[in-house]
């Protein structure tokens, strides 16, 4: 065993603690507290909307749509745990790997901006509040099509459809 193996054994530890406390603090948050129920097929296509969210905002909120890559992946990543816990009926469907690789590439392409002004309901919607971007949404400001998807799965699953 060479010495750098207790180290990386060690970071590795430390890595997955800091994974585990961001989906904790993911769920937290009111719309990840609408979904934390398992539905794979839905997870998948939040995860959709979220990659679709980061592209649509990328240019003018790069730190939001870097933000909205974290929310895509999280719910990627969710859709691949169901998905590899129905093998081998599910071993047709995409995994979500090729999705994640896609986000991380997006994610990766962002340039940051010192001041970027995004507006405080999309700032609040990425730290998921999504009643700031529903009741833009209703006033006609949040006219992104992946955003109001997402407010409207949102209130669906609030019962408020």
């Amino acid at each position: 065993m060479s010495s750098d193996e207790p180290r990386k054994s060690i970071e590795g530890r430390w890595q997955a603690i800091r994974e585990a406390q961001a989906v904790r603090a993911r769920q937290a948050t009111p719309f990840g507290q609408l979904f934390l129920d398992r539905d794979h097929w839905r997870d998948h296509h939040l995860g959709e909307l979220w990659r679709d969210t980061a592209k649509a905002i990328a240019t003018q909120y790069p730190e939001q749509a870097s933000r909205a890559c974290d929310w895509s992946t999280y719910f990627f990543e969710r859709y691949n745990k169901e998905w590899a816990a129905n093998l081998p009926s599910s071993r047709f469907d995409s995994d979500g790997g090729a999705e994640i690789e896609e986000v991380h590439k997006i994610q990766s392409s962002l340039k940051l901006k010192a001041n970027e002004n995004a507006p405080d309901w999309l700032v609040s919607f990425m730290d998921g509040d999504w009643a700031a971007a529903a009741h833009e949404a209703k006033e006609g400001r949040a006219s992104l099509q992946p955003l109001q998807a997402l407010v409207e799965q949102a209130s669906k699953a609030l019962g408020k459809s």
